[in-house]
């Protein structure tokens, strides 16, 4: 019911105050998330300054509940969580734990997130020159998914990065055809666009390789229609 609903959510934001203990905050955070993937809290007074305030803590388990929180609170009304996440990003200390909240959204809002693709390319264009591995890793994870929503804004997006000069890019744009294979939106990608993707065989830096071999062998189990006639092309690459 609406007003239980909205009685639990008030009693959950009240246990984010600081003074609380951090396991409480945890739960209610985790709580939270889960309540706005599926309904729409925007309306909740406080619950954004609350979540803010929360990455801040000293706890790690808090600041990481909170990056969940507002990923998949942000899933339940793209239009007004989506500006103030992309916000944050730019200006934010916290901009790594804004990336976590910006996979957690777009995990739980996928079948939403095809009008607002084209807004979040250059964040994550721009996390995928980011020397840590692990950030790039959740940079190509979220270009994936959105890739399998928004293909025709996506796919040419990623497949231009392919030229960029800096590897880690190029490295991304493999790595996010593949999670788009292996999570099943293939499809929306034609065999010379992935072929496209998986000459990065021939790349000169190892991570890039190393990032088409992966793709190669997900393409091979899922859509291995799709390399059938340039086998001839890309088997001299892997010796």
């Amino acid at each position: 019911q609406p007003a239980q609903r909205a009685a639990m959510v008030a009693a959950f934001v009240r246990q984010l105050e600081p003074n609380e203990p951090a396991p409480k905050r945890v739960f209610a955070l985790l709580c939270l998330g889960e309540i706005g993937a599926k309904n729409d809290l925007s309306s909740v007074d406080g619950l954004v300054d609350a979540l803010m305030a929360a990455f801040a803590a000293n706890s790690e388990e808090v600041k990481n509940a909170a990056s969940f929180a507002l990923g998949n609170i942000a899933a339940g009304n793209l239009p007004h969580y989506l500006p103030h996440l992309l916000r944050e990003v730019n200006s934010s200390t916290h901009e790594y734990l804004m990336l976590y909240a910006i996979k957690d959204m777009v995990s739980s809002g996928e079948a939403q997130l095809g009008a607002y693709a084209e807004q979040m390319l250059p964040c994550l264009f721009a996390f995928s020159e980011r020397e840590e591995e692990g950030v790039r890793n959740v940079a190509a994870e979220c270009l994936g998914k959105l890739a399998a929503v928004a293909p025709a804004v996506v796919l040419p997006a990623i497949e231009a990065r392919l030229d960029h000069p800096n590897p880690s890019a190029r490295s991304v744009a493999v790595n996010a055809v593949r999670v788009l294979i292996s999570e099943g939106g293939g499809a929306a990608a034609s065999s010379a666009s992935i072929n496209k993707f998986l000459l990065a065989l021939g790349d000169t830096d190892l991570k890039v390789r190393r990032g088409a071999l992966l793709a190669l062998n997900c393409v091979a189990r899922n859509r291995p229609q799709a390399i059938r006639e340039s086998l001839p092309q890309l088997l001299p690459m892997l010796y």
